[in-house]
């Protein structure tokens, strides 16, 4: 079965002084979610504002974790807990280019070796739909096996 999700983006202005809103209407998730390209004095952007660039490594980060996930599974590991971090690097502010997709994930899976998970994280870091779509060859990855005392995970899942 073919799954469509769509999401609606508004732009006013233009691009050094426009805003813009998106919304998810499907899941409701997104209800006018401002973004734009505007920077605040530290260099990062505005606060409550995200940006195409942002909600790409939001994308990436869960599409790639689930696969992680998915992959672990199908080789007989039952992760506990699973946390990617995807930074996206857009060069050049006047002819904006994403030149890479910096992947960094830990976890905590009892059994798994550091090859094993390395691997398999590997192939998902390729083969996870998002990374599919932006092309495994800007991706890098950095993938830890930790125990689950030392780990900097962000905020539960609830």
């Amino acid at each position: 079965m073919d799954t469509k999700r769509f999401a609606i983006a508004r732009w006013e202005g233009d691009t050094a002084s426009g805003r813009g809103i998106i919304n998810a209407p499907q899941s409701g998730l997104l209800k006018s979610l401002r973004y734009g390209p505007k920077r605040n004095y530290t260099g990062g952007f505005s606060t409550g504002e995200s940006s195409p660039e942002e909600l790409i490594a939001a994308a990436h980060s869960g599409c790639f974790s689930m696969s992680l996930a998915a992959q672990l599974a199908a080789a007989g590991f039952s992760p506990e807990v699973i946390s990617t971090r995807a930074e996206v690097m857009l060069e050049s502010e006047e002819d904006p280019d994403i030149s890479q997709i910096n992947l960094e994930v830990k976890a905590v899976v009892p059994g798994v070796d550091s090859v094993t998970f390395f691997q398999l994280a590997e192939y998902s870091s390729r083969n996870c739909p998002v990374s599919k779509l932006l092309g495994a060859g800007i991706i890098c990855l950095q993938a830890e096996l930790v125990e689950y005392a030392d780990a900097q995970f962000p905020e539960t899942v609830e």
